[in-house]
């Protein structure tokens, strides 16, 4: 059905922004980067995390 769909796509995006947001993280610390380059990584990094997981929540309808 359509309601399986629309779960699974939700799901699918809310995990793919965390583990983007991980994997910069992991990919920031290895690097050793100077600190403000982290940091603006980071930003971005927990930015399309947040983003993903909301997307997945307004997909499955918004309701806790």
């Amino acid at each position: 059905g359509e309601g399986m769909n629309v779960r699974v796509r939700a799901t699918i995006t809310g995990v793919m922004g965390i583990v983007g947001a991980v994997l910069a993280i992991l990919v920031t610390v290895q690097a050793g980067d100077p600190v403000i380059f982290a940091v603006v990584i980071w930003s971005l990094a927990i930015l399309l995390a947040v983003v993903g997981l909301y997307s997945a929540w307004a997909m499955l309808g918004g309701k806790m």
